[in-house]
C-alpha cells in the first residue's frame, strides 16, 4: 500500500523505493498516464483535462502541449486571467458598467479614464476578451 501526499503544486504524489533502494517521488498522474498510455512523448506533458489536479483517473489524463494545459485552465476557469486576476482594478458590478457603456458606444478613452483602467481594457470588456468573474 503507497501512501500519498499533496506536492507544493496541489499534485497527489508517491515515493518509489527500487530494488537497490534508491528512492524517487513521482506524481501519480505521471504513473497512470505512463502506465495505459505510455512513455510521454517529447515535448508533452501530462494533462488534467478538466484542470482539477487531485483527479488522477485516466478519463481525466491527457498527454499534451503545455499550450494545451493552459487552454485547459482558461477553458475551466481556472486561470488568473482578466476579471480572475489578483490585479484586476474592477469589481463585478464596475466591469458590467464598463460593459454596458462600450456596447452603448460611449467613448472608451472616457470609460477608461473614469475607472482607471487602459483604454485597451475596456475594448477587451467590450469584445469579450475579458469576462466576469462569475
Amino acid at each position: 500500500m503507497l501512501s500519498t501526499r499533496i506536492d507544493t503544486n496541489g499534485y497527489r504524489q508517491v515515493s518509489l523505493t527500487d530494488n537497490v533502494g534508491k528512492r524517487s517521488t513521482k506524481r501519480v498522474s505521471s504513473l497512470v498516464c505512463l502506465t495505459f498510455l505510455g512513455p510521454k512523448p517529447p515535448g508533452k506533458e501530462v494533462r488534467h483535462k478538466q484542470d482539477i489536479k487531485l483527479d488522477d483517473r485516466l478519463k481525466e489524463l491527457d498527454y499534451g502541449t503545455h499550450k494545451q494545459n493552459g487552454e485547459d485552465m482558461v477553458r475551466n476557469g481556472h486561470s488568473a486571467i482578466g476579471m480572475r486576476n489578483g490585479q484586476c482594478k474592477l469589481n463585478d458590478e464596475e466591469y458590467e458598467d464598463v460593459l454596458r457603456r462600450a456596447l452603448a458606444g460611449e467613448d472608451q478613452g472616457v470609460i477608461a479614464a473614469d475607472y482607471g483602467i487602459d483604454r485597451s481594457t475596456v475594448s477587451c470588456i467590450k469584445i469579450g476578451r475579458i469576462k466576469p468573474r462569475k
